[in-house]
């Protein structure tokens, strides 16, 4: 199986590192420099150091958008406060794709729409309902 892993924190990359051993895994990080040391130290070192990245797992840098047309799962192992965004970006690629997240906690504030009122302390899958409905999404 083909798994994209959005976000190359300790969480994503630990998980990734595990997913590895039995498919193939693609580690997105935003930053590019992030991705050059991963890709010649095979070590996150930031994040996840002393852990070898396997050869089944590449640091990648390229558009989200393309990453996930590949894949057959994504997992999205960002912040709470990128959950809505990323998932807006990948929902429109995801098609039939499943997809699951890692964030936890609550979103700050959902934005408004139209004036309404701003509400506070959305759930994982309260965000997923708002930002991207269409799509077959839970959370890990």
């Amino acid at each position: 199986m083909n798994l994209l892993v959005l976000g190359a924190g300790a969480w994503g990359t630990a998980l990734a590192v595990q997913a590895s051993h039995r498919h193939r895994v693609q580690l997105w990080a935003r930053d590019p420099a992030h991705v050059q040391d991963m890709l010649s130290s095979r070590v996150n070192q930031r994040y996840l150091p002393g852990h070898v990245l396997p050869p089944s797992l590449t640091p990648t840098h390229a558009p989200v958008s393309e990453l996930a047309q590949q894949a057959e799962l994504v997992v999205l192992a960002v912040p709470m406060a990128a959950l809505r965004s990323v998932l807006q970006e990948v929902a429109p690629v995801l098609a039939d794709k499943p997809l699951a997240w890692l964030c936890k906690g609550f979103e700050a504030a959902a934005p408004s729409v139209a004036g309404a009122a701003v509400k506070q302390g959305l759930l994982g899958h309260e965000v997923q309902a708002q930002a991207a409905p269409g799509i077959c999404a839970g959370v890990l």
